[in-house]
Order: structure tokens, then C-alpha cells, then sequence
């Protein structure tokens, strides 16, 4: 679970799963049938959740599932391990948000009544995402139709964002707003265990979610 900025909790729910597995209904229903309940907050106020999150390491939804989640009250989003590694989010403030002191300051947060068995996760991806996309050259030609050359590992702020953009527009690709507009089918063609053979990071990355994901199946 998780507590927004102006006190709303939200519902977490994460899965493991083999990448071409299908999501079927009994285990949506379960999700929802735990998050419809009333808790006490820290306040000792009872209260109930304002939005669901699923997230799970499959893009493959059976139709009764997916057609479960829709419509819900309250409602539910679903993630999956692709968009997370595509989020356009800022890695490094938020990494040093939840570390340290920070970090047991949100544990000490979890509302009174909520299962014990379930833990908090601080789980932050390496904050070059980007290089991920360009260790990957084969999936960067079955989206722009020309590969792209692997970076070195030198961090510098804004270096491998880029790098892979002048990679996108010198292949024919076009950028709107962010790279991120190509994300989602960037990351469809990735071929997980070679940017874990050639990333460390990538290996470590996927490897906390996996565990963590099972940690809570």
C-alpha cells in the first residue's frame, strides 16, 4: 500500500509472473475483494482506499480478468514491468526520498489494521534507464529500423537520455515530448536476460522485483 501526498492510501497489489503467463480472474477477484475493506489510519480513523495499483511482471491479461478491473470502484490501474522501466520518472530524487532516515520514516506510516505479512517495498530502478535502451540494439532496430551502438557506463546527468535521443532522431524516429513516447514498444521487443547478461544493473534491478514480487505472491 501507499499514502499520496494529500493522505489518500492506495491499494498495491504485486505479482510475479513468467513473462508469457496470462492473468486470469480468481486471483484479480482475490485483490479486489481484499482492498473493498475499511482500515484504521494512523489517526486511528477508519477509512477505505481511494485507488487500486496492480502490477505484475506479464503484459497478458485473460479476458474475464481484464474486463474485471474495469469500471471499479474504487478504481484499478494496472503496471506492468515494461512501464516501470519506461516510466519518465527522476530516479535520483526519488532515491533519495526513501533511503536512510526517510525510509523508516514511511515504514513507521503504515496504517494500524493493515496485514502484518504485508511489507512495504522501496524498490528504485537504476536512474540510467536509458542506457538500458541503447544496450539494446536489436530492439532498437525492430522499432526505428537501424540499430544503435551500446554506451559506456560514465554517469553523468542527462548523458544517456541524451545519447539515446540523438540515437532515435539519427535513425528516422521522431521525438514529441520524450523518448518515453516510444517506450512501451521499445521495451515489447527488449530481450530481458541479454540486458541482464550486459547490465549489471539491469540484472540487479530485475532481480529485487522478482523477489519482492514472490515475497508477497
Amino acid at each position: 500500500m501507499a499514502r499520496t501526498g494529500s493522505g489518500d492510501y492506495w491499494a498495491i497489489q504485486c505479482k510475479c509472473y513468467a513473462e508469457d503467463a496470462i492473468i486470469d480472474k480468481p486471483a484479480v477477484d482475490s485483490f479486489l475483494a481484499t482492498s473493498s475493506r475499511s482500515f484504521l489510519d494512523d489517526q486511528l480513523r477508519t477509512t477505505t482506499f481511494s485507488n487500486r495499483l496492480w502490477i505484475s511482471t506479464t503484459n497478458h491479461w485473460g479476458p474475464n480478468a481484464e474486463e474485471t478491473i474495469h469500471n471499479q470502484k474504487p478504481p484499478v490501474h494496472s503496471v506492468a514491468l515494461s512501464d516501470v522501466l519506461a516510466s519518465p520518472v527522476d530516479w535520483d530524487a526519488l532515491e533519495r526520498g526513501v533511503h536512510g532516515g526517510k525510509k523508516k520514516e514511511i515504514d513507521a506510516r503504515k496504517p494500524k489494521g493493515f496485514p502484518d505479512h504485508i511489507p512495504f517495498i522501496h524498490a528504485i530502478p537504476d536512474p540510467h534507464v536509458e542506457r538500458w535502451v541503447l544496450n539494446d540494439s536489436a530492439a532498437f532496430k525492430a522499432v526505428f529500423g537501424k540499430g544503435c551502438a551500446a554506451p559506456d557506463q560514465k554517469c553523468e546527468k542527462d548523458r544517456y537520455k541524451d545519447i539515446l535521443n540523438r540515437a532515435i532522431v539519427a535513425a528516422g524516429g521522431e521525438i514529441t515530448i520524450s523518448w518515453t513516447e516510444h517506450a512501451e514498444e521499445l521495451i515489447e521487443h527488449m530481450d530481458i536476460d541479454h540486458l541482464c547478461r550486459v547490465d549489471e544493473s539491469v540484472e540487479k534491478f530485475i532481480g529485487e522485483c522478482r523477489a519482492a514480487f514472490k515475497a508477497l505472491a
